[in-house]
This record gives C-alpha cells, sequence and structure tokens, in this order.
C-alpha cells in the first residue's frame, strides 16, 4: 500500500483475465492445414469504445475508414485481445491472407516449411492482422465482442478453482 500524503491508496487487485479459443480455421485434411485457434482475452465494454473511438464520427461507425483508421483498430483489437494461437502454419497463412497466398512459394524456398507451426508473439500477431482477410478479421472481432461464452467460460473457471480449493 502506497501513502499519498495522508491518505491510503491501496493497488487495485486485478481479477483474472478470462480467455477462450475461437476456431478461425477448420481443418482442411485436402491441404494439410490443421484447425487454427485463436486464444483472446474478454474486452471490457469501455474498452472496446476507446478501441472503436478513431472509428466513429458523429456517434455513428465510419463504414469508409482510412487505411491508417484502419490498420490502428486492428492493432488495437489484436494488442487488447489475442494472447495466443494453435495451429498458425504456412498453409493457413495462406488461407487467411492473399498477401501469404501470393508469396508462398518464395516463402518455402526461404526455408519455411508448410506444416512448421509459427509461434506466437504480438509482434508477428499485428503483422498478420494488417495482412489478413477483412472477412475474418471481422470474424474475429464478432466472436470477441459475443459476452456469453466469456461467462460461460469464467463459471468453468471458477468451478474447477472452486474444486482444487476443496480437495
Amino acid at each position: 500500500m502506497a501513502k499519498l500524503g495522508s491518505i491510503n491508496v491501496s493497488s487495485p487487485v486485478s481479477e483474472p483475465e478470462v480467455t477462450r479459443n475461437i476456431t478461425i480455421l477448420d481443418e482442411e485434411p485436402s491441404v494439410g492445414a490443421p484447425e487454427l485457434l485463436i486464444e483472446v482475452a474478454y474486452v471490457k465494454r469501455e474498452t472496446w469504445k476507446n478501441i472503436l473511438r478513431p472509428l466513429t464520427k458523429k456517434g455513428e461507425l465510419n463504414q469508409n475508414p482510412t487505411a491508417a483508421e484502419e490498420k490502428r483498430f486492428r492493432h488495437a483489437v489484436v494488442n487488447k485481445a489475442v494472447r495466443g494461437w494453435k495451429g498458425l502454419t504456412l498453409t493457413n497463412l495462406c488461407r487467411l491472407s492473399d498477401a501469404y497466398f501470393d508469396r508462398r512459394d518464395q516463402l518455402i524456398e526461404e526455408g519455411f516449411n508448410d506444416t512448421d507451426e509459427v509461434d506466437f508473439d504480438i509482434e508477428t500477431a499485428l503483422v498478420l492482422c494488417e495482412h489478413m482477410n477483412s472477412d475474418k478479421f471481422a470474424e474475429i472481432v464478432s466472436e470477441i465482442g459475443d459476452l456469453e461464452p466469456f461467462v460461460l467460460e469464467r463459471g468453468k473457471q471458477e468451478k474447477k478453482e472452486g474444486n482444487s480449493s476443496s480437495d
């Protein structure tokens, strides 16, 4: 606890972050692509408002954002919500983004293997979000904004914690 003059100020206790996995791409055996899961965290309403603020004008969502506004929005979503992924291979990169599809042969020549998974780090996630097809990014945003699965996941986590503490 820190002292501020004669007032005692305690640091707020942060709640555990509630995350869940969302399926972005189903497994596609015909091309050797595994299922792609993205781990996302719940984003509070106020945070969403702040993320959307640059895309709104006069209280309405701008339907034609500039490239810079779109990039800021995508980066804000990734920074606030994306916590990891499983199944991100070169094949799945190509399924997510035409930019990677167009460079697939070049990437293989540079040593990328179709089946090697790309490790998660925030820098890679930010680059990927810039090149991801709009419909897939919109799907991620929609899933993050759906509160019910996070409430259910939190209930599961609390129940699990309650069972483990009573053992």
